[in-house]
């Protein structure tokens, strides 16, 4: 038996290596988990390292993917329940919108990203399910979906 069939998904090198490795496994998963197809992931980085913001704080995604469509997403790990993940989302999300459009680009060109956080052994929210899907709402309007495209 290879060692690396020895090591679990939750360790981070076994995380990051298998969506990184194998995009045709990665694509059906992101697929299942989002509820719509991608037809193919053409990016797939490791421990990718993001610093958009001059003198900013940057960011390692733990797996950053591109489909072919443009739209973006990153896989996270988490282990811990370091109780920040709303504000983690929230940067993650930020970053990946950063880097999503090219000077001259109108924002009607701006593609949907994901922030996914798979979370072992812990329910940060605490409401104790298995999925949260988090988007904006229009609270003053019956918390209407505000479809700016982040998805979490």
């Amino acid at each position: 038996m290879s060692v690396l069939r020895k090591i679990p998904v939750s360790n981070h090198y076994a995380f990051s290596s298998v969506f990184t490795h194998d995009l045709e496994v990665t694509r059906e998963f992101i697929s299942a988990l989002i509820g719509k197809p991608i037809s193919k992931v053409v990016i797939a980085d490791r421990e990718k390292v993001m610093e958009e913001v001059f003198e900013g704080k940057g960011i390692r995604f733990d797996v950053y993917l591109k489909d072919a469509e443009g739209e973006s997403f990153d896989l996270e790990l988490q282990i811990s329940d370091e109780r920040n993940i709303e504000k983690r989302v929230r940067y993650y999300q930020s970053i990946l919108t950063a880097d999503a459009l090219s000077k001259g680009e109108r924002y009607r060109d701006l593609k949907d990203s994901y922030v996914i956080f798979i979370c072992v052994g812990n329910d940060p929210i605490g409401l104790r399910k298995t999925i949260y899907e988090i988007e904006n709402t229009i609270v003053s309007a019956g918390n209407r979906l505000f479809k700016d495209g982040m998805h979490s």
